[in-house]
């Protein structure tokens, strides 16, 4: 989501792609904009789902960076059951509530498609309060994996990673 695409057609069609099957249905549709926390978009967009995004095709509605990110996040909630997700800084242009909401989102499709169907979901994220849900975390650094773990169990390690999360979180204890 770091270098999410913008998809330049109908909002419908936008969203749509993420499971072709549902392009189609507007409750599937309308509820994984709502899940992404996209409501906003659908006000914005003249004409909602059958409106056009992006301006480089038509004189569709040219939206913020956040917004087509919020675009992106719908896109990929449509696919309901997916084996594996790569989420690569998915919160990259999002405000506090919004990351929060997504990540719950996220955690719990995870936990369920893990459950289920043995799914399996990577987090790329340089936000260590985002990893924290993780049940192995790995730590890349120099190309090369450095550390692998639980956070409680890297934390105990008290190496490149502790070093890392005490830095970041100190920005919260003022």
């Amino acid at each position: 989501f770091q270098d999410f695409f913008r998809i330049e057609l109908m909002l419908r069609e936008s969203v749509g792609l993420g499971e072709l099957e549902l392009i189609e249905d507007d409750m599937a549709i309308t509820d994984a904009v709502r899940d992404a926390r996209a409501t906003d978009v659908l006000e914005v967009v003249p004409g909602g789902l059958t409106g056009s995004v992006g301006r480089g095709y038509t004189k569709g509605t040219d939206l913020s960076g956040g917004q087509w990110q919020t675009v992106s996040l719908a896109r990929c909630v449509m696919r309901r059951h997916p084996l594996l997700q790569i989420l690569d800084e998915p919160a990259a242009a999002l405000d506090a509530a919004a990351e929060h909401a997504l990540f719950e989102r996220f955690g719990s499709s995870a936990e369920v498609a893990a459950r289920e169907r043995g799914g399996a979901t990577v987090l790329i994220s340089h936000r260590f309060s985002t990893v924290l849900m993780a049940d192995t975390i790995a730590v890349l650094a120099g190309g090369q994996l450095r550390e692998r773990g639980s956070h409680r169990q890297l934390m105990l390690n008290d190496s490149l990673y502790a070093e890392l999360f005490r830095l970041q979180s100190r920005a919260y204890h003022y």
